[in-house]
């Protein structure tokens, strides 16, 4: 008479394994831009990361900044993340650089000098419509001046 008893009963010749395949999460890590006069500034948070499972790359063909990184938390589970961003219209694409410091990534995509820029402008025009520089020049100043006049006045 075969009774049941609460232990599992094991074929002879098999084995058995109660590990489970490791988990994959994939996280949304929090990011922002900022810029300045001299540049953009890409910051990415990420948390137990270390520089070395992080990878930052540059296609300059798509014009795009690639953010990816992996870790295993424990022998169950590990974290990924993939972030695509688009470099902004005037930036010096050959000199992008980045920094991993505290968890940050910091990716630092400096702006084109203006004389850059209206090459890159004059490049991209296709109807051949092209404003000389002096032209562009002088526009210039009158735009500050105006910012400047329509300013309130500080007292103090």
């Amino acid at each position: 008479m075969d009774t049941e008893t609460g232990r599992s009963r094991r074929r002879v010749g098999t084995t058995s394994s109660s590990a489970a395949p490791p988990v994959a999460e994939e996280i949304v890590p929090n990011w922002g831009w900022t810029e300045d006069h001299s540049g953009h500034f890409l910051l990415v948070d990420l948390p137990e990361f270390r520089k070395e499972e992080v990878k930052l790359q540059v296609d300059g063909s798509t014009g795009r900044i690639i953010v990816e990184g992996e870790r295993q938390t424990n022998e169950q589970k590990r974290v990924h993340f993939e972030l695509t961003f688009p470099v902004p219209a005037d930036s010096d694409m050959d000199n992008i650089s980045g920094n991993f410091d505290s968890e940050i990534l910091h990716v630092y995509v400096p702006k084109r000098t203006s004389q850059e820029h209206r090459e890159s402008e004059i490049e991209k025009a296709s109807n051949g419509n092209v404003e000389r520089p002096q032209e562009i020049e002088s526009e210039e100043p009158n735009v500050v001046n105006e910012e400047r006049d329509r300013a309130p006045a500080r007292q103090g």
